[in-house]
């Protein structure tokens, strides 16, 4: 009696690997940008077939009666109630989900411009968070904040999974420092970016004539009142000062790199990507210390001994302006240290990685779904 063996050519191969991996629906409130479609790539050969839909558009030709998912990764953002009824769609046709925590649950700071809207949308972002709750076998945040908020709300698996960079993407943009002392401000003209913060800051930075340059990029959905502001400013001090509306991520990242400091005066933030990228970059950050990448990461690092930037006190522009010339003088008076400071930051950043958030992301679902 023989023994039968089988023979797999590599496309049988692949065929069987296909039907062994985890089909995961990831669901988005915007066309995924680079980094996210290289989260997926990752992912997928972690052995999880990602498929992204964009919300509420592309939901509505879902199938709600038949899911061919196994488990079904979900954002939450900005239209809390809207959210809670796709949720326990979702969960009645697919089972199991995973809430990703990529906006902030509620607004931690309310602050003049949009006071009725953040009180509204904080009130209903709460009641979603509680409903919700029975809905998700796990959740992944990406700040210790919120870690321990879904924890007290008492959400089950709950996993702090920070943000990581795709190393070989931004390398290349490396960069001598500028010889004349550069601030760079992203998001300049949004309030929960802290734009007003920021504009005292650099008022006072240009207004006692130190030898500074200042790039200011306005962002998309920008406030125009914040902006006008700016443009003022660049008016009174125009040969110390460029704006941008806005920058392609390549020109972005070589502008950051020549920078001597990123200034990041945000109210709040999920995680705050732009200060992982700065360091990445070799660029030490001045920012307040919020949930996020300025507490888990700048603030860690700074008290393990690693001083890859400056933590002010919330929100404080007087502090802020403390950490700006702190650097300025660390790069006048002892250039060597802050060479040293630049490449700290680039060695802090190769611990954050796509790669290392794939295959955490990877472990998560697998468990979800074989568990």
């Amino acid at each position: 009696m023989g023994i039968a063996s089988n023979h797999y050519s590599v496309h049988d191969i692949e065929q069987l690997d296909m039907r062994n991996r985890i089909k995961m629906l990831y669901i988005i409130y915007d066309s995924p940008n680079k980094l996210l479609m290289k989260l997926g790539e990752l992912l997928g050969r972690e052995g999880i077939q990602v498929d992204f839909y964009v919300a509420p558009e592309e939901l509505k030709t879902f199938n709600f009666n038949k899911c061919d998912y196994d488990v079904v990764y979900y954002t939450n953002h900005y239209s809390p109630l809207r959210d809670l009824r796709q949720v326990y769609s979702l969960k009645r046709t697919c089972g199991k989900m995973v809430l990703g925590v990529h906006a902030p649950p509620t607004q931690r700071f309310i602050f003049k411009p949009h006071r009725p809207k953040h009180y509204l949308h904080s009130l209903f972002s709460i009641i979603r968070t509680i409903s919700e709750k029975r809905a998700f076998s796990a959740v992944h945040t990406l700040n210790s904040f919120d870690t321990r908020l879904y924890e007290i709300l008492g959400y089950r698996n709950v996993h702090f999974i920070p943000w990581g960079l795709d190393i070989d993407l931004i390398r290349p943009y490396i960069r001598s420092k500028d010889t004349l002392f550069t601030i760079i401000l992203s998001y300049a003209t949004r309030y929960d970016k802290g734009g007003d913060i920021a504009l005292k800051a650099l008022y006072y930075l240009l207004s006692k004539d130190f030898n500074l340059r200042i790039i200011i990029i306005l962002g998309r959905g920008y406030r125009y009142e914040l902006a006008s502001k700016f443009l003022q400013l660049r008016d009174k001090f125009p040969n110390k000062i460029d704006i941008y509306e806005w920058l392609p991520q390549e020109k972005f990242f070589e502008i950051l790199s020549r920078s001597h400091v990123l200034l990041f005066p945000s109210r709040i933030e999920t995680f705050g990507l732009t200060v992982l990228e700065a360091l990445a970059l070799g660029t030490p950050v001045v920012a307040f210390d919020i949930p996020g990448a300025p507490h888990d990461i700048l603030l860690n690092m700074v008290l393990r001994g690693k001083f890859v930037g400056y933590i002010a006190r919330p929100f404080s522009y007087h502090d802020l302006i403390k950490g700006v010339l702190l650097f300025y003088k660390i790069y006048h008076e002892k250039p060597e240290i802050y060479d040293k400071i630049s490449q700290t930051a680039i060695d802090v950043a190769q611990s954050f990685t796509l790669k290392h958030m794939a295959r955490k992301i990877s472990s998560l679902i697998s468990r979800i779904v074989t568990g």
